[in-house]
């Protein structure tokens, strides 16, 4: 629950947010570490870091709060367009946030969690 209110808290939702998310994304919290697996290469930004491991998994981290992004089965084209948006850094809480809506929502390819 506490990685959800961060996340509520980081993309400026309200109170009400805490509850209807973690209804919805309840099976989709996790504690895996970023260093629980091996490396294959990193992108760090000044805000994100990237981690990327083998078989088209990856952790997008949000440094200022430590919550994280697992995201596993990625396509090389969503790989990349993801380094992109850790590389240029223009707006980086609102990507983040969008990132975790897209891939917990849309895609269904990750999960949440919080160093």
């Amino acid at each position: 629950m506490e990685v959800i209110k961060e996340f509520v808290k980081l993309s400026g939702g309200k109170d009400d947010d805490v509850s209807i998310l973690l209804a919805s994304w309840e099976d989709k919290i996790t504690d895996i570490k970023p260093t629980d697996t091996g490396l294959v290469d990193k992108v760090e930004g000044r805000v994100l870091s990237l981690y990327v491991y083998r078989g088209g998994m990856c952790i997008l981290l949000h440094k200022p709060t430590g919550l994280y992004l697992l995201l596993y089965a990625l396509t090389s084209l969503e790989l990349s367009t993801i380094m992109y948006v850790v590389e240029r850094e223009i707006r980086p809480d609102q990507d983040f946030v969008s990132l975790v809506y897209e891939y917990l929502d849309l895609k269904d390819k990750g999960r949440l969690g919080k160093l």
